[in-house]
């Protein structure tokens, strides 16, 4: 029995909430551990390569629009964070500082 059917047979009937509240599931839960784990590194290292797409894609669209006039104020808003963060993230950078 795999640890989802296990799971399924301890919360039948609980109260809802209570199911909800204690019932996790995996979507490696049903592999083998050797498989489960390369599942995993392999996700993990697709999320990273699209993360970096998508920082990448961020700065050159704060750079258009810092191109056009947007003030960083207005970015920030778009973005969802301050307006600190944003100038902090993606100002440029003096000369021989990294």
């Amino acid at each position: 029995m795999s640890n989802r059917q296990q799971r399924q047979k301890r919360t039948r009937g609980l109260p809802l909430r209570t199911v909800v509240k204690d019932f996790r599931v995996s979507p490696l839960d049903d592999y083998p551990k050797e498989q489960a784990l390369k599942m995993g590194y392999d996700a993990l290292k697709g999320h990273r390569d699209r993360r970096k797409d998508i920082d990448r894609m961020e700065r050159e669209w704060v750079e258009e629009l810092r191109r056009i006039g947007s003030t960083w104020s207005e970015i920030a808003e778009a973005m969802g964070v301050s307006r600190q963060a944003v100038e902090k993230r993606f100002a440029a950078k003096p000369r021989g500082r990294q």
